[in-house]
């Protein structure tokens, strides 16, 4: 309970610095803004023409979505969003004047810069932001960009999820993916900062049991095991911060998609998988494999680009030996080469 109630408060304060920023308010008790947000820069405004949420969170409104929209804006020094009741009045305006509002009229109106379009999509507990502008310097260009976040927080009475740092961080991942510009956000400071996360799914762990050893607890119960492997790694790299994990749930969800309902855990990845994975645009995949040896039982954990051909191409691999028969030995190699694994490639 306090390990939740911490994470909880951590959304709040995320939650409540939101509503400070677009609080529609001429109060000057309103917090200083931190010196790394930059208002003397010129910025590209961008005017939001259409939003379709294609979720079915029962919290999700343009309300929590403008706010991450302009919050991401705010801490990028270098875009701004124009407020959406804004673009209400304008539209009105253009209806008044007997003229059916485009959105190049709009944008014109306004004198924004990009023209946006935005879809919110949901896997489980995986939340995608596609975003496409069009310059209005330049309109036979479209330009996309999206960004992946999972749901980190629930409330602890209802269990439901806090989606506003989740799409805060999906939408400030959308606008690096936009923009191409990896260094977006290298100014800012704590949940602020944000990465191009690439997407990964965590596979099969093949299990490799040999009759001739004494047995072990672990392989014996291979279906358990494989399935609790891969719920320690994914809880020890979920908050990296240059991937976006998906969970269990996610993971089958995307499968089941495809009418693959149940994923044998102890196995290694199939071409099916890998198909699936392209067709939901995944970018990188951990698999390993536990072997019973003499000596014990050998862990191999490697991350690999997932191919456009259904392959996967392995980037690197680390390797333990656990010498006992002892899941929660096992739990804490599995910790430890996960984590290992996604350190060292990011500092390539």
């Amino acid at each position: 309970m306090v390990f939740r109630m911490k994470y909880l408060i951590v959304a709040a304060l995320i939650v409540i610095c939101s509503n400070v920023v677009f609080a529609r308010t001429d109060s000057t008790d309103l917090p200083k803004k931190p010196d790394w947000i930059n208002d003397s820069i010129p910025r590209e405004k961008i005017f939001v023409a259409n939003i379709r949420n294609n979720t079915n969170f029962q919290d999700m409104s343009h309300y929590k979505i403008e706010a991450a929209m302009a919050l991401a804006c705010l801490v990028s020094n270098k875009y701004q969003l124009v407020p959406f009741d804004l673009v209400d009045t304008t539209v009105k305006k253009i209806i008044a004047n007997n003229q059916e509002p485009t959105a190049q009229m709009i944008a014109d109106s306004l004198d924004a810069d990009v023209i946006a379009f935005l879809a919110i999509n949901q896997l489980e507990n995986m939340v995608r932001i596609d975003f496409s502008g069009i310059p209005i310097n330049n309109p036979e260009v479209r330009i996309r960009g999206f960004g992946y976040a999972s749901i980190q927080y629930r409330n602890a009475n209802n269990d439901e999820p806090i989606l506003d740092p989740t799409l805060l961080k999906a939408v400030q991942r959308a606008l690096i993916s936009y923009s191409d510009d990896d260094s977006l956000y290298a100014h800012a400071v704590g949940s602020f900062k944000q990465y191009n996360a690439k997407s990964l799914v965590i596979g099969g762990i093949e299990f490799k049991n040999d009759e001739d050893q004494i047995p072990w607890s672990l392989f014996a119960k291979q279906v358990i095991y494989s399935y609790d492997g891969i719920e320690t790694i994914y809880d020890a790299i979920a908050k990296s911060p240059h991937y976006a994990v998906y969970d269990i749930a996610s993971r089958d969800s995307m499968y089941a998609k495809y009418r693959m309902y149940t994923v044998e855990n102890y196995r290694p990845v199939s071409v099916h998988e890998i198909e699936v994975m392209n067709n939901f645009e995944v970018d990188y995949y951990i698999g390993g494999s536990f072997e019973r040896t003499s000596e014990g039982a050998t862990i191999n954990l490697f991350i690999a680009r997932v191919l456009p051909e259904n392959a996967i191409k392995v980037i690197r691999e680390n390797s333990a030996v656990l010498r006992e028969d002892d899941i929660l030995k096992f739990r804490t190699e599995l910790s430890r080469l996960a984590r290992q694994l996604l350190d060292d490639q990011a500092q390539q």
